[in-house]
């Protein structure tokens, strides 16, 4: 909380167009040597120094009306002290900030008093040595020549900086409306290229397009390779490990150098360059390498994130101010001037900027394949979760619902990060318009209805919940929920089916899926009444929940009424009539979306829902989705074809989760783990470190929602999950498939739930360590004796079953 006396500060200066950048300086004693806590918060964004020493970034983002603050605990000297920010203010509206106006907002405590405070004593000067690019999430062009040298250090000269604006009529949130961070601080990992893998000259038709920072994306893809060799120094042959290195520039000469960081990152770049003032260096990052270069305009021309460093006289040390996601990097050194010169590369950093999570689970088992898997799949969620859970680090970096349901469920299989879905929740709750629809991104400026993601806001706060506990929360989640559902449900006719003329019902990235679906949103809506009726009984709202019992009663027999076709014995993509069925599209046709699901959902009859998924199984029987060609380019439009197809087929791994799940509800795990080898193994076949966002590489290639296999392998596998509010009673089902044994833990609140099993022969043996104040349900491998429920107590429990 902060004191009356901390006041919003800023810079008297004009609104520019798309950002602007400020130092602020403040010199404060301390009667001893202590640790202090520093409370900031910025909009936007922060980066913070204190007696030199770099300490942090922030803040969290959040709601404008309640902005999250950071605590920093700092080693303060006995006497004078300084603290230095950089704040950047974006005024151009993203996913990532709902900015209000630029300001400032600190406190410093020491021994139970505010020793410092945010206030007119500030000194402040704005950062002209930062300038826009254009691109996504802001990318700099960085005038080194035009930043004061070692501003943050604490015997910086700042007596010719102005004084601070304290901010008395503000749009800001008041101190008192500012609440703690919910999560971590982020911590930035350092990083360094594994490999440099090409270095060249390269030329443009006109070379005044270099000096051009709109052109960077572009000159950068487009320059031709002169085949002409490069004084580097020491004499490299590439590809090599990453060293330091110097370049001799001729004049109005440009040198490419490719680097491989070995794996996908989202991360912050440092460069620190020795070199003349006036020495251009540019670079981008990209995700994969098209035609053995950095794809620097893919996956298209808005997407470009290209930035530009200006050298000064001596050494330059400059780090990015957004972290980016990637794995490969070009950085072009170009000399404008008239004379030759040299430049010596003496470091280039990545600093990782993800979700600090403890690795709580685990899998291990005797198919090498399924461990890489799951590794890669756990790895990825980590990279889509910053200060929110986002869909992948390279493009939008936002928090949309509907990847944050499969994202949080591998998170709390894989890392126990439950503050974050906490966060996440109560900002997507407290997020209803006036008409009372939630946004599908959020927190963010731009408000899109997107029903079907708000569709899986129950189903996200009921599990939360099951593996939590947390009982304060759903309270507080529940009237958002309500107001969402009132929402959907006044968009119904009296059969009970949502009106699909309102909002942008995405399902999946397939031709009819993208804007003209319509089963698979049927039986999401009435899955989000299934889980509304859950909280809302927990929460003793009877009235309410029997309500969604009655309307979800409904909605089911009409789904099994309207989407069965009797031609085909499936359930159809389309009913008769569907106002969003294309004209050329057959009326029968199905998809392998609304089968798997409506079974899940248990639509229609037993011999129904059977008949439709053997209806989709493919001519081989493997229920395989749309794996694409699996080329690096990205080609507009190839997201399938639907005339003359019979079965329209899942195209992301975010659809695939809900086919394994499907697939072993019905007891095809022959299937279902092969499923999982097959399509995930063909993403490390082709040298994946994340799992990518559709079953091609044409879009992002580290997409959280493709992660499902870290939760169906622990799951099933290992047979891990709660049966009541917070593992407080939890199941062990283990699945054998085709391993001989496995191995892994799964946090809960608790403490870890740890499993191994081992069969040999026809001896299966098992051992279970179950955490103090839970108790587990143990249920056999089916065809082992003795065949009957264990319970199990807190402690370490061995059992071994002979095969019936």
């Amino acid at each position: 909380m902060f004191e009356n006396n901390s006041y919003w500060i800023w810079n008297d200066s004009e609104k520019e167009d798309v950002f602007q950048f400020c130092y602020f300086r403040k010199k404060f004693l301390s009667q001893k040597k202590a640790i202090a806590s520093i409370r900031c918060c910025a909009d936007s964004k922060y980066r913070l120094w204190v007696n030199g020493k770099y300490i942090g970034s922030g803040p969290a983002r959040g709601k404008p009306a309640n902005p999250y603050y950071d605590t920093h605990k700092v080693q303060l000297q006995q006497g004078e002290n300084v603290i230095a920010f950089l704040v950047q203010h974006y005024f151009k509206e993203t996913n990532l900030y709902e900015s209000v106006e630029p300001g400032l907002i600190c406190e410093i405590e020491s021994d139970g008093r505010t020793i410092a405070a945010t206030d007119r004593t500030w000194k402040t000067k704005l950062a002209h040595a930062y300038s826009p690019v254009s691109g996504i999430f802001f990318p700099e062009c960085f005038d080194a020549q035009l930043e004061e040298p070692d501003w943050y250090m604490a015997d910086f000269d700042d007596s010719g900086w102005k004084n601070a604006i304290e901010k008395h009529q503000t749009k800001l949130a008041p101190g008192e409306r500012l609440i703690p961070r919910p999560i971590p601080l982020l911590k930035e990992k350092p990083i360094a290229p594994e490999k440099i893998l090409r270095v060249y000259l390269c030329q443009i038709e006109n070379i005044d397009d270099f000096l051009d920072k709109e052109k960077i994306a572009e000159t950068l893809w487009h320059a031709k390779i002169i085949d002409r060799p490069v004084v580097i120094s020491p004499d490299i042959k590439v590809p090599c490990k990453w060293k330091k290195f110097s370049l001799q520039l001729e004049p109005k000469t440009a040198i490419c150098v490719v680097l491989d960081f070995g794996f996908e990152t989202l991360a912050y770049v440092e460069f620190c360059i020795k070199g003349t003032a006036g020495t251009i260096v540019d670079f981008s990052q990209s995700e994969c390498l098209w035609d053995n270069r950095v794809a620097t305009l893919w996956q298209s021309p808005s997407c470009k994130q290209a930035q530009r460093i200006l050298l000064r006289d001596g050494t330059t040390s400059y780090r990015t101010n957004q972290p980016r996601g990637f794995r490969y990097m070009v950085v072009r050194f170009f000399n404008p001037q008239d004379k030759p010169t040299e430049i010596t590369v003496e470091s280039i950093k990545g600093y990782e900027a993800i979700y600090p999570v403890e690795k709580n689970g685990f899998f291990k088992c005797s198919d090498r394949l399924l461990e890489e898997i799951y590794k890669i799949s756990a790895r990825t969620v980590n990279l889509c979760m910053e200060d929110a859970y986002t869909d992948c680090p390279w493009r939008e970096r936002s928090q949309w619902i509907g990847d944050m349901h499969i994202e949080a469920l591998v998170n709390y299989y894989c890392f126990g990060a439950y503050d974050l879905s906490k966060k996440a929740i109560l900002e997507i709750t407290s997020s209803n318009t006036e008409e009372g629809w939630v946004p599908g991104v959020c927190p963010g400026a731009y408000k899109k209805n997107l029903p079907t993601w708000a569709m899986r806001i129950p189903v996200i706060v009921w599990e939360y919940y099951l593996f939590t506990g947390d009982f304060e929360t759903l309270k507080k989640a529940y009237p958002g929920v309500k107001k969402q559902m009132q929402w959907l449900l006044t968009h119904t006719a009296e059969d009970g089916l949502y009106d699909l003329k309102e909002g942008w019902n995405f399902v999946d990235w397939t031709c009819l899926d993208e804007l003209r679906a319509d089963g698979a949103v049927q039986g999401w809506f009435l899955e989000s009444l299934i889980y509304a009726e859950k909280i809302a009984k927990t929460l003793k709202d009877f009235e309410e929940a029997k309500n969604y019992a009655k309307k979800a009663k409904v909605l089911k027999n009409s789904i099994a009424k309207f989407y069965w076709s009797r031609k085909n014995q499936a359930f159809k993509k389309y009913k008769n009539g569907s106002p969003k069925k294309p004209s050329d599209a057959s009326d029968e046709i199905l998809s392998q979306h609304e089968n798997f699901l409506f079974y899940l959902l248990e639509i229609g009859t037993k011999e129904q829902r059977e008949s439709a998924l053997n209806a989709i199984a493919g001519i081989t029987g493997n229920y395989l989705p749309n794996t694409g060609d699996f080329q690096s380019g990205f080609l507009h439009g190839r997201y399938g074809n639907y005339i003359g197809e019979d079965i329209i087929k899942i195209n992301t791994p975010f659809w695939s989760f809900y086919a394994l799940v499907a697939l072993l509800k019905a007891k095809k795990y022959e299937i279902a783990i092969n499923y999982i080898r097959h399509c995930w193994g063909l993403m490390l076949e082709f040298g994946a470190t994340s799992c990518w966002e559709m079953w091609d590489r044409h879009t992002s290639l580290c997409h959280g929602w493709s992660a499902g296999p870290a939760i169906i392998l622990p799951a099933y596998i290992l047979g891990v999950k709660p049966l009541e509010p917070g593992f407080k009673k939890f199941l062990i089902e283990p699945e054998l498939f085709d391993l001989e044994k496995a191995q892994g833990s799964v946090p809960t609140f608790g403490g870890q739930i740890s499993i191994s099993w081992e069969l040999k022969k026809d001896l299966f043996k098992i051992s279970v360590q179950v955490p103090e104040n839970l108790s587990g349900v143990l249920i056999p491998p089916e065809g082992f004796v003795p065949e009957k429920k264990i319970l199990l107590k807190a402690g370490k429990h061995i059992f071994n079953f002979k095969r019936r």
